[in-house]
Order: C-alpha cells, then sequence, then structure tokens
C-alpha cells in the first residue's frame, strides 16, 4: 500500500518545483558540486547545523558486492592511512573546509584536528568487506586570539547530576568531511555572535589563584555536592571558557582555570567529558557556576519537567 502510494505521488509529481520562498522549515534540499545535498536545522536550545549527501553513502561511493557503507575512525590493519585516494591533498582539502566555513558565516575558527577519511564497506550480514582511505575530516573551534576554546563538557560531571537535569555548556565547533568532490559532509554549531574586539586582561597569579580556589571550590561542592568520597583532579587546563556578562543574553569568554578529573583507558579517556568538574575564572579566582550558566544560555533541561 505504501509503495502504490509513492508511485501514485511520482505519477503527479511535477518536473520542477517552485524555488523556497518561505524559510520557516528546518530542512532544505540543494545542490553542491553536482550533487544533492540535505540541510537542516536543528534549535533546541542553540542552533545546529546539518548538511549531507541526499543520497545513501553507497549510491555515492559504490562497491561490488557491497550493501552498504559508513565512516569510521577506528581502521583494519588493512586500511594504509598513506594512501589516500583523495585527489586533494591536506593542505588543498583544509583550504576548501575554511572556504565553506567562511561562505557559511564562520569566523574566529582554528584547525583543532584533521584526521583522515576511512570509508568501511560490509556485506548484508554486516562483516566488514572493505576499508578505504579518501578524503579528511577537520574539526575546527571557535578561538580568541588564535587560541582555541575550551571544549570540555559538564553533563558528566557528578554534582551536576544530582540535580536530575542536564546540564550542558555549548561547544562551537565546525566538522568538514571533505572527499575528492569536495564538501561532502559537515556539521557545526556557531552559537556566539561576537561583539567588539578581545581586551586585555592581567591573570591572578597561580599561587594566589590556589589560595582563593582553598575557599571557592569547597563552597562550591557545598552547594553542589558530590557522591564521590574524594575528588581527585588529574588535570588542570589554561583555556577560555564562557561566563555571563553582565547584562541578560551576553556572555565573555574569559581566561579560566579549568579542573577536572577524568577517567581513562587503554585506547582513550573522557578528558571532554569529566566526571568532576571546576570552572575557576583565572582574572580573579571565582568559580563559575556551571549549572547557572546553562540555565542563562537555555541548555539546562530539567527531567522533571520533560515529557516521556
Amino acid at each position: 500500500a505504501y509503495l502504490n502510494e509513492l508511485e501514485t505521488k511520482l505519477q503527479t509529481a511535477p518536473d520542477e518545483y517552485p524555488a523556497a520562498g518561505d524559510y520557516t522549515a528546518d530542512t532544505f534540499i540543494g545542490t553542491m558540486n553536482g550533487y544533492e545535498y540535505m540541510f537542516s536545522v536543528s534549535e533546541n536550545a542553540s542552533p545546529e547545523y546539518f548538511l549531507s549527501l541526499r543520497e545513501e553513502l553507497i549510491e555515492y561511493r559504490p562497491m561490488e558486492g557491497a550493501s552498504g557503507v559508513v565512516w569510521i575512525d577506528d581502521v583494519d590493519a588493512d586500511a594504509d592511512e598513506s594512501i589516500n585516494q583523495c585527489t586533494f591533498t591536506e593542505d588543498e582539502a583544509k583550504t576548501i573546509a575554511e572556504d565553506f566555513i567562511a561562505q557559511v558565516g564562520g569566523m574566529d575558527v582554528m584547525l583543532k584536528e584533521t584526521k583522515a577519511l576511512y570509508w568501511a564497506y560490509y556485506y548484508t550480514n554486516g562483516e566488514n568487506l572493505a576499508t578505504e582511505v579518501d578524503g579528511y575530516r577537520f574539526t575546527y573551534a571557535r578561538a580568541i586570539n588564535n587560541q582555541p576554546t575550551s571544549a570540555v563538557n559538564p553533563w558528566n560531571a557528578d554534582n551536576l547530576m544530582q540535580d536530575n537535569a542536564s546540564v550542558e555548556i555549548p561547544v562551537e565547533e565546525y566538522e568538514i568531511y571533505i572527499d575528492s568532490n569536495g564538501v561532502v559532509m559537515a556539521n557545526w554549531s556557531d552559537y556566539m555572535e561576537a561583539v567588539g574586539q578581545p581586551e586585555a586582561v592581567e591573570l591572578l597569579p597561580f599561587n594566589q589563584m590556589l589560595e582563593k580556589a582553598n575557599e571557592t571550590v569547597p563552597a562550591y561542592f557545598t552547594k553542589y555536592p558530590t557522591q564521590y568520597r574524594e575528588v581527585e583532579f588529574n588535570d588542570i587546563t589554561l583555556s577560555y571558557y564562557l561566563k555571563q556578562g553582565e547584562k541578560e543574553g551576553e556572555f565573555d569568554y574569559v581566561p579560566a582555570w579549568i579542573l577536572s578529573e577524568y577517567n581513562e583507558y587503554v585506547d582513550y579517556s573522557d578528558k571532554d567529558y569529566p566526571v568532576q568538574l571546576v570552572i575557576i575564572d583565572a582574572t580573579d579566582g571565582s568559580v563559575i557556576d556551571i549549572l547557572e550558566l546553562s540555565r542563562s544560555l537555555g541548555t539546562y533541561r530539567n527531567y522533571d519537567d520533560m515529557d516521556l
């Protein structure tokens, strides 16, 4: 019945559709580099953008005997990263990625990570058929004076999970996939519009920051208790982190000491999603209230208020 319905729609469909005039939708179809793409916008708390090929990847990049293909990070021993089939060099692909970011209005970003683009083909039963390397995946992050902002997110922090809510601080990043045809996929989150220019500030001397932290950090955990018997930070990083501005709806990226405790495994770590997290303003030693910051950003979600 569904196939009959689709066939009826196909028979009555016009040869051409009028150009889009109403942009209130959240998904659009367009053409780039000779291929049709889907562009969608997700506006939960803040906009996130997704660009992907309209056709299935296996149709875009077929292989005899394969029923499907996916992108992967973990590669087989058969896949040799040095044999990259991409017709673009890494520098050429990087230029394409940065041109794309500029076209979608991205500003003040810097390259954070580069990975080869792996295509894993599989049989109908799910077993791996082959893995090819064709292209690059670039990750760009919001930058302040050529320094990337922090990617640490508090949603897994134990003391904030006790509030029965999802506490999230947006990370402004662009992830661009390039193959031999150009941009094949992209997703990005661009939450903040820069106003004015960065201003120089004086950092609190480190020893004074530690003295201040002996007061402010215990007070923070008193306000937001943890279930852990002990908190043992295994990382401290100086970076830029969001802080509420003087006016409602305005925020500042400030130099901040990021104290975190995260789990480490054999092949990877949860560094960006620590189980304990404290953000200290490096200019005055005060602790940034992450939960209140999330409320101000509109990214705070209380599970009790969510529809099931």
